[in-house]
């Protein structure tokens, strides 16, 4: 191989990183801004009779848990509406985890 092919590839090995970094980055600021946000969202959580907006396809790819009630065999599966039994400050910290990956209340 000669050195300008092998300087060839490593410049676009480093440059298909950078944008690898860049576009997981836009990704996660903008799933992070869809919390608590209607926009795009297909499931409504009931919280202490609070209403939370949420989209099932985030909830599920990060938790076990959310996947087989929103996806699984569960009743919840089709229903628009899902009431849940915690508390509604822990459970919208909870949800910016989900969203952003930062823990904070």
């Amino acid at each position: 191989m000669s050195s300008q092919h092998q300087y060839m590839s490593a410049n676009s090995s480093s440059s298909s990183r950078v944008g690898d970094i860049e576009h997981i980055s836009h990704l996660s600021e903008h799933i992070g801004s869809l919390c608590l946000s209607s926009e795009y969202s297909d499931v409504t959580l009931i919280v202490e009779g609070q209403r939370i907006p949420a989209h099932k396809v985030i909830l599920a790819a990060s938790s076990d848990y959310f996947r087989a009630l929103l996806y699984g065999g569960m009743r919840e599966a089709n229903q628009a509406e899902v009431e849940l039994q915690a508390p509604l400050l822990a459970f919208k910290a909870l949800l910016r985890y989900v969203y952003s990956g930062k823990y904070f209340f």
